[in-house]
């Protein structure tokens, strides 16, 4: 099929020789991610790219197809229909609710952090009042606010309704301890870090 006595055409397969052990790890991780019900991130898209640009380099260019066999590529146009789903959604259901409470973002001078704990990962994002943040593993989306109080909350969508949950927030850290995900009941932490302890 290929002829790898030509340097080109050997360089192309060894490229592409790694994107497929990239696409067998990120199938793996996909089963890791079901048998034990917990996320495993693979390699999603990078052993496709490297797939196409390694089957491009060759003569037979045609086996660049081949990086459709992974997952990533698939999942895509689904991933992108999906985030623009997910960004009309929020006006409707963020936003009803801030004017009707009248919440606002408090002022604060540090920096400061927001650590989302989940059944997947633990991240890490700077610290936005106002400013929804979106989860995939649960899939909920939330939102941190105050009222002209100054009392904390936190705006929970659950995609379950058409508008948000309001919980009250310390403003340190909270768990929400009955989201459902994927027929199981699952919790989800979120607590407000200064630069010194992430």
């Amino acid at each position: 099929m290929l002829d790898l006595s030509q340097p080109r055409n050997l360089a192309g397969a060894v490229l592409a020789g790694f994107g497929a052990v990239f696409v067998i790890l990120t199938y793996a991780s996909y089963a890791e991610s079901r048998r034990s019900r917990r996320f495993v991130s693979g390699f999603p898209i990078f052993g496709g790219f490297l797939i196409a640009v390694g089957f491009l380099i060759t003569e037979n260019r045609w086996l660049a197809l081949l990086a459709l066999t992974d997952p990533g590529f698939l999942m895509l146009p689904y991933a992108l229909i999906r985030d623009h789903r997910d960004r009309k959604r929020f006006p409707a259901v963020f936003g009803s609710v801030i004017q009707t409470h009248g919440f606002s973002a408090p002022q604060h001078s540090e920096e400061r952090y927001i650590r989302v704990t989940t059944p997947a990962d633990s991240l890490l994002h700077w610290l936005q009042y106002l400013h929804p943040y979106y989860l995939r593993v649960p899939h909920i989306a939330f939102m941190l606010c105050a009222d002209a109080n100054g009392n904390g909350y936190i705006l929970l969508d659950r995609y379950t309704g058409s508008e948000a949950e309001v919980l009250p927030f310390d403003g340190s850290r909270i768990t929400v301890d009955d989201i459902v995900y994927r027929k199981q009941t699952v919790s989800v932490t979120v607590e407000i870090v200064q630069e010194k302890d992430r």
